[in-house]
């Protein structure tokens, strides 16, 4: 017979990876904090150890996260609005940086780190919120020959993509977030892109920074005592599967139809998005 408590939970979940695959499909990110504070508190309801139930937390929420945003990710990449170069550049620092987070994630608690990474994003959601001036639409400029020109690909641009996507993934897997909630606010002022263009990038982004971050935390997590049941190091798969069903069904549909709504209006909503989960973060 199953227990009444787990089925629930097991509902609850499923919910919980809907608000995933929409986040993620929508935003390109935000929803990771969610999750991680959701997983910590069905943990600790179910009595699991705290030696583990964080790191556990941190290293699930990594795990719905690389499968949710991979759904989204091929949408994107299936319409040609991603550049390239610029994605390798956020790839490759963003694995990085996604390294470096798994293995201090691993080692440290990270409070006042999480505390104050929660200001700032309640800061850039409340600057996105009030309108601050981005890309109308328009992803290239004009030569003195009056031809396009474009700047996706420049030098400078590939640079800051880079730095971009480092800080993102070291953000992704140390707290166990996509990595959307810096990598989208980083796009839309530093890379000048439309909100399109930031989701479509970020998306794809998370899907491969949450995968060097779950593999971190799963390694990290092999021969613990105290693991919680089910898991494999620091991914704990039953929740994680139960999550990762419902979000990438509702990644796949969002993502096919971000495209319809206005920039000004997604911006506003992400901004929304991020402020709830950066008081969720403070919260937990």
């Amino acid at each position: 017979m199953i227990d009444i408590t787990i089925l629930a939970f097991l509902v609850l979940y499923l919910a919980v990876g809907a608000v995933v695959g929409l986040t993620a499909g929508f935003f390109g990110g935000g929803a990771g904090i969610i999750t991680t504070t959701i997983l910590i508190y069905s943990f600790t309801f179910l009595g699991y150890s705290d030696k583990t139930l964080v790191h556990t937390a941190v290293g699930t929420s990594l795990f719905v996260i690389t499968l949710s945003a991979s759904s989204g990710s091929i949408i994107h990449l299936s319409r040609g609005i991603i550049y390239i170069k610029i994605l390798l550049s956020m790839a490759i620092c963003g694995v990085l940086g996604a390294f470096a987070g798994g293995m201090l994630s691993a080692q440290a608690s990270g409070g006042l780190v999480k505390r104050l990474f929660a200001f700032i994003v309640i800061l850039v959601a409340i600057r996105l919120y009030r309108g601050e001036k981005i890309a109308d639409g328009k992803t290239d400029k004009t030569d003195n020959r009056g031809k396009g020109v474009n700047t996706r690909d420049s030098l400078r641009s590939i640079y800051l993509s880079g730095i971009c996507g480092f800080i993102s993934g070291l953000a992704s897997a140390f707290f166990g977030i996509g990595g959307g909630i810096i990598m989208v606010p980083s796009a839309l002022f530093i890379l000048k892109f439309t909100a399109l263009e930031a989701v479509s990038h970020s998306t794809c982004l998370m899907a491969i920074t949450a995968l060097i971050g779950c593999l971190v935390q799963v390694y990290n997590g092999l021969g613990k005592s105290d693991l919680l049941p089910y898991s494999i190091g620091y991914v704990n798969y039953t929740a994680g599967l139960a999550i990762a069903f419902s979000g990438i069904i509702a990644a796949r549909w969002a993502a096919k139809k971000v495209r319809h709504i206005r920039h000004k209006n997604l911006t506003k909503v992400f901004a929304v998005v991020m402020f709830i989960a950066a008081v969720g973060l403070l919260l937990k």
